[in-house]
């Protein structure tokens, strides 16, 4: 299945290169989402272009650095379109990096994730997250 979406991605977009992201980084795949993060030079080209491939998701919220697709499923699949170095790059592909490297910040996600939370916890957490990076970006 993975490879089938990057395969469709990479079609549509050759230039970006894409690597798994979210929950399922940590070994909890249930089956029923997967996310997709896809570097690209340049955002609102790649999305124009994916947009035939893939519905847009909160396309009235998409930036210069970030677009989104969800290709509703089973399994769904979430695609977020970003630049390296960008807001969008740090909340999607960086922050994961940080907390599979922090034993701490794996855990609290974990009991986050266990306990239900919600958009708004979520975006906290990543929020703090993204802090910790500590290169400047947002």
């Amino acid at each position: 299945m993975v490879v089938r979406h990057v395969g469709r991605i990479a079609n549509a977009v050759p230039e970006g290169t894409t690597s798994v992201s979210g929950s399922t980084l940590l070994g909890l795949y249930g089956g029923h989402d997967l996310d997709l993060v896809v570097l690209v030079p340049d955002v609102a080209d790649a999305a124009h272009r994916l947009l035939n491939v893939y519905p847009p998701l909160y396309q009235d919220e998409w930036r210069a650095d970030w677009a989104a697709f969800r290709h509703p499923g089973p399994p769904q699949v979430d695609i977020v379109l970003t630049k390296r170095g960008t807001k969008g790059d740090a909340h999607h592909r960086r922050a994961w990096e940080l907390i599979l490297a922090d034993g701490t910040i794996k855990a609290e996600y974990e009991r986050l994730k266990a306990a239900g939370m919600d958009g708004a916890q979520k975006a906290a957490f990543f929020e703090r997250v993204v802090a910790m990076l500590g290169d400047g970006n947002p």
